[in-house]
């Protein structure tokens, strides 16, 4: 009988991680009044999983660094990585982390 309950359990949690949404516009909105002016967004890319990758530029890495502290500040997105891909003429960068 418990392993029927404890199953049950499983499958329960299974469902409901399968029917998870994300709230993009909400984060898109977050990033709207995080972002400093001197930043370019190139591309964002959301995936099913929640995963988030934000590609962005600027002509001061400072800029940069004060996007990626706001995100984490503002917990736009959770488990936040950068990675720097360019440093000729503007400084390219990659963001990423999951959605909350």
């Amino acid at each position: 009988m418990w392993v029927i309950m404890i199953l049950s359990a499983i499958i329960t949690k299974i469902n409901k991680e399968a029917r998870k949404t994300y709230n993009i516009p909400n984060f898109m909105s977050k990033l709207m009044f995080i972002m400093p002016s001197g930043v370019k967004v190139t591309s964002i890319n959301v995936l099913e999983t929640g995963n988030v990758q934000i590609n962005a530029e600027s002509g001061q890495y400072a800029q940069l660094g004060f996007l990626v502290s706001r995100i984490k500040l503002e917990k736009a997105l959770l488990n936040v990585d950068m990675e720097v891909v360019s440093v000729e003429g503007n400084i390219k960068i990659i963001v990423s982390g999951v959605l909350p």
